[in-house]
């Protein structure tokens, strides 16, 4: 997909002071092309800009965009290694996404992350969260 590769090459070339600056735009043009994204280190990556991209949206009460943000890294969360080696970011994707979908009106998402939370959480704060 052209928006991965173009969010790849803005992500990769551009100067770290700039990066910041250009955040919201690497971001959207990887979500548009996240279904694409299948190597694990990419994904993991992907991820974090994801979750940084929902909480900035969430801190400006852009809560569709935050909840838009947070299921994208969300899909990107494959298997039982995802959660083993990046446990803080999967639960924090879920129960922010599932806080997020609570301000939207999106009940059956909220309850569908949260219930996610609530199975793979290894802490009682994870899941009083």
């Amino acid at each position: 997909s052209f928006h991965l590769q173009l969010g790849r090459l803005l992500q990769t070339k551009l100067f770290p002071c700039i990066y910041q600056q250009h955040f919201f735009t690497i971001a959207n043009q990887l979500a548009r092309g996240y279904k694409l994204i299948t190597e694990r280190e990419e994904r993991i990556d992907a991820m974090q800009i994801f979750l940084i991209a929902g909480e900035k949206s969430r801190a400006a009460s852009a809560f569709p965009e935050a909840q838009f943000f947070f299921a994208r890294g969300i899909f990107l969360i494959r298997d039982e290694v995802d959660w083993k080696d990046n446990y803080r970011m999967c639960v924090d994707c879920y129960s922010k996404a599932a806080e997020t979908a609570a301000l939207t009106g999106d009940y059956e998402k909220m309850d569908e992350w949260l219930n996610i939370v609530l199975l793979r959480s290894k802490e009682l704060d994870d899941q009083l969260r």
